[in-house]
């Protein structure tokens, strides 16, 4: 179960940051638009930005096309207003957005987007319940918000040459994709409310409790006590346990595992449940938020503990027994301290180059002469 956590820690927060990569990347390298003035928009205020792209149209609104790509068949949206005009000369269009919410238009772009590559038309009508009138409507707003977010480059004064901030697009951009899979996830539960059902009586923050108390380490009269009070058996315990891990295996929404999350951080249990608390109170909330309270250890250490697994993995050892010789600590510890740690990460992403560099330098140290082992109990 500690191996279906941190899969789905490394997993979820992985898929975000990745996906808020490609926003950024998409956003600061627009591609190159040309052509012709679009026909028929004498009436339409603002067709002055309009431009057209090279491609194979199969449909066009002011503002966008729906073009064939010629390299792989694929269908995409392509934004067609003109930006080879001074920022000052835009007209301002904020559409269903709060003027100047930078992260309400950020969740907008991000659901747009991922839906995007698999489905234009299913994008094309998410914008629309967020309440843009098409795909041009919404590439418009996303100028106006490029004109008073982004940065001019020095050498020109037009639009064309404005870059948004990596850093402020990347954190928006993990909002919206962390919004976006709470909106899945939500979705699902909707459609099978047996999702959450309990298991021969036992709910899942039950069991995600009682699960999180025996990876403290309990003894055997310690867990069948903690089972009897919980009306279970050993038998029944190993059958809840097997519909729960089986439910969580099957459910492709992640929606049975993030609520397991939020309820074993939240149990307390381990050396560091004070800060396994606090970082599941702010797992899966509508914004990133970093975990309240004292970090339960420094960010180096943790990133050495990250790194020292890595190799201890690779080279064939015994992870939990060498946690435990080496840094005095449970894998339930590591997941609680991570569970922190990862909030921090999200809320301020400056941590993750700081992470990379810190966990292969002491992936490096932990690998040089590591002796052979087994490891088949635990999966990081």
């Amino acid at each position: 179960m500690i191996g279906f956590i941190k899969r789905l820690f490394g997993g979820k927060v992985n898929d975000a940051i990745n996906s808020a990569q490609n926003t950024v990347q998409q956003a600061v390298n627009p591609q190159a638009q040309v052509g012709n003035a679009v026909r028929g928009l004498e009436n339409i205020q603002g067709a002055q930005h309009i431009r057209v792209s090279y491609g194979t149209t199969v449909r066009e609104c002011p503002g966008a096309q729906l073009v064939v790509d010629p390299d792989d068949g694929e269908k995409r949206r392509h934004s067609t207003w003109n930006l080879e005009i001074p920022a000052s000369q835009w007209t301002d269009e904020w559409g269903p957005v709060p003027p100047q919410d930078f992260d309400t238009f950020w969740h907008h772009k991000t659901e747009f987007d991922m839906l995007h590559q698999s489905d234009p038309d299913e994008a094309e009508r998410k914008l629309q319940s967020f309440g843009y009138r098409d795909a041009g409507h919404h590439f418009q707003v996303e100028k106006t918000f490029l004109k008073h977010f982004g940065t001019p480059d020095a050498s020109s004064p037009n639009l064309d040459e404005y870059v948004w901030h990596a850093d402020r697009v990347s954190q928006a951009a993990m909002a919206g994709v962390m919004r976006f899979q709470q909106g899945i996830q939500q979705e699902a539960m909707a459609a099978n409310p047996e999702l959450l059902a309990p298991v021969e009586g036992v709910d899942l923050d039950t069991y995600a409790t009682i699960a999180a108390k025996c990876a403290s380490g309990l003894g055997q009269d310690e867990l069948n006590a903690l089972l009897g009070q919980n009306g279970m058996d050993q038998a029944k315990w190993q059958r809840v346990n097997a519909t729960w891990t089986d439910r969580m295996s099957k459910d492709t929404s992640g929606a049975i595992g993030m609520a397991y999350s939020k309820a074993f951080g939240g149990a307390g249990a381990g050396q560091y449940g004070a800060a396994g608390q606090a970082g599941a109170a702010v797992l899966g909330g509508q914004s990133v938020q970093a975990a309240a309270g004292e970090e339960p250890m420094a960010f180096e250490k943790y990133c050495e503990i990250q790194g020292a697994m890595t190799a201890w993995s690779k080279t064939g050892q015994d992870v939990n027994a060498m946690l435990r010789h080496t840094f005095n600590m449970t894998a339930l510890d590591w997941s609680t301290a991570s569970m922190w740690w990862m909030s921090q990460m999200q809320a301020d992403m400056s941590y993750f180059e700081k992470q990379t560099q810190l966990t292969e330098q002491y992936e490096k140290q932990y690998s040089a002469g590591a002796p052979a082992g087994a490891d088949d109990d635990l999966s990081f």
